[in-house]
């Protein structure tokens, strides 16, 4: 191979690790059709990437995206431009789903005391959906720092599901948020999720101490109210707040 060919080969793969580890520039995600703009989220190494956009954002607090397994990133784009409507800091999470909830808790939980420590914000907003919902929902009992957490988990399997029952031997029935934190769950139609409905029971029936629940309806706009678009309906919910 001539030596001229390596060298091109050479900057495209620097080009890309480039990419992949540095932050997400909103517009670039309403310039490429919604595939496209999904890998831009997905394709990126472990951890948090800063979402940029605007640049009088308030940074009283930020919001941090927990996507599920198997995303494809393309299901989180439309609530991230609506969330906009906050004007404040946004970071991606990307993290391994091939893990058990208990391992992917404590890795969320290592990574965002380090993060913590580096930003100056009063509170953070976490909004996980599906397997990263619940993660989120076990790190709420996790966390013991100062920085309050808001958590928002969307068409989460709080109670397990039977991959990780045999696998990881988890279940569980009752959630016990710690003082910084407060945990919101928001629930689907169970025979209307295509990612639960598969199941007898529902994996989202849990019971939640000194925290909220709210239950979905099956349709949105004249449309199915799904797993993953449910993410697209509490970005327009949160945005009325």
């Amino acid at each position: 191979m001539k030596k001229s060919t390596w060298i091109i080969i050479l900057l495209f793969e620097i080009g890309c690790r480039s990419t992949h580890s540095s932050p997400i520039a909103l517009n670039n995600l309403t310039d490429v059709d919604i595939d496209v703009a999904g890998k831009l989220l997905i394709n990126r190494e472990m951890g948090f990437h800063k979402i940029e956009y605007g640049s009088s954002l308030d940074s009283s607090f930020a919001i941090i995206f927990v996507h599920g397994y198997g995303s494809r990133g393309k299901e989180w784009v439309q609530p991230i431009l609506d969330l906009t409507c906050k004007s404040v800091p946004f970071y991606w999470y990307r993290w391994k789903w091939d893990q058990c909830p208990e391992s992917g808790a404590n890795q969320l939980l290592d990574s965002l005391i380090s993060f913590s420590t580096k930003t100056d914000y009063d509170s953070l907003w976490v909004i996980g959906h599906s397997y990263g919902g619940l993660i989120s929902a076990i790190l709420s009992e996790k966390w013991e720092e100062e920085l309050k957490l808001t958590i928002h988990v969307i068409a989460a399997p709080m109670a397990g599901i039977s991959r990780t029952q045999k696998l990881c031997d988890f279940t569980k029935e009752i959630y016990s948020p710690n003082q910084n934190t407060k945990l919101i769950q928001w629930k689907t139609v169970h025979e209307r999720d295509n990612a639960f409905n598969k199941y007898e029971n529902d994996p989202q029936d849990v019971k939640i101490r000194n925290g909220e629940l709210y239950q979905l309806d099956g349709e949105w706009n004249g449309t199915r109210l799904g797993h993953n678009r449910s993410i697209s309906f509490i970005s327009n919910k949160l945005c009325e707040e």
